[in-house]
């Protein structure tokens, strides 16, 4: 299904977002990084395992929610 697709390619994004956050790709409002920055990086701080649930809890958490 498409939205199979769909949740896959975003968990993936989130996956890599998590380890190589990146203000180029990031989704956050401009002035989001303008008073916070760019998150810091996920790497080395939390398993491969715990990257993927966290990915994973995120889409499945905000999938509805309409930023604005």
């Amino acid at each position: 299904k498409d939205i199979d697709i769909q949740r896959h390619i975003l968990i993936l994004f989130i996956r890599d977002y998590l380890e190589n956050p990146d203000i180029l790709i990031g989704l956050c409002d401009p002035h989001a990084y303008d008073q916070f920055g760019t998150m810091p990086s996920f790497k080395g701080k939390l398993t491969k395992e715990e990257i993927k649930a966290v990915s994973e809890w995120v889409y499945d958490t905000f999938e509805d929610v309409g930023f604005k």
